[in-house]
């Protein structure tokens, strides 16, 4: 009988300070792997044990029984190590169904990323696939979905007061001009007052 376990795994390099959190979940998997077969699929960590070596700190973390409750357990624990990314070398991570990047690219790394894609021709499958990622886009940003999603939201006394600055500052000079030239219609010519009568509006047409 195969034996399957997946599990999840850290290993480090205690002078450097770096770390890899990983899962390993291939079919006919067990812990007895680590480090003897099975060597991570991280390009970065392979760079990393090519440069300093072999790392001093090799564990199984947890052990389960199927492949899913594997891969939850390895995304919970990434995204709490969010604030001490510094010292991880995980760059992304996978769900049941998709990949993410665990850390966000920095200016120069979207830069060189954006100059690399420019120009290449892409695929009736790339083009569909960026179709149809636009369509439900703007399906889930139209007005209608929008007025569902905000309709009871609560609003803090912050966010208020921004929205209420934000209205204000949007009545430019030239919007105060148009309201003034139509105010100064509604000033009386015969008693100089600022909003003429119904009378005196007649009076003023004749």
């Amino acid at each position: 009988m195969n034996i399957y376990i997946p599990f999840t795994y850290l290993i480090g390099w205690s002078a450097q300070n770096k770390y890899y959190y990983g899962v390993r979940h291939k079919k006919g998997c067990s812990p007895n792997e680590l480090w003897t077969i099975y060597f991570t699929s991280s390009k970065v960590v392979k760079k990393f044990r090519e440069l300093h070596g072999e790392p001093d700190i090799i564990q199984i973390r947890q052990c389960f029984y199927d492949r899913d409750s594997a891969i939850n357990w390895e995304h919970k624990t990434l995204k709490r190590i969010v604030g001490n990314r510094h010292k991880y070398l995980n760059q992304n991570y996978h769900t049941k169904h998709s990949y993410h990047r665990l850390f966000n690219h920095g200016k120069e790394a979207k830069n060189k990323i954006s100059a690399y894609m420019k120009g290449r021709p892409k695929s009736e499958k790339q083009k569909a696939k960026m179709s149809a990622s636009r369509k439900k886009y703007w399906e889930n940003t139209s007005r209608e979905n929008i007025i569902k999603q905000n309709k009871n939201r609560l609003l803090t006394e912050s966010t208020r007061k921004k929205m209420s600055s934000s209205a204000k500052n949007r009545i430019t000079d030239e919007f105060k001009d148009a309201q003034s030239k139509r105010m100064s219609i509604l000033v009386c010519r015969i008693s100089d007052k600022k909003v003429m009568n119904v009378g005196n509006f007649f009076r003023y047409l004749n």
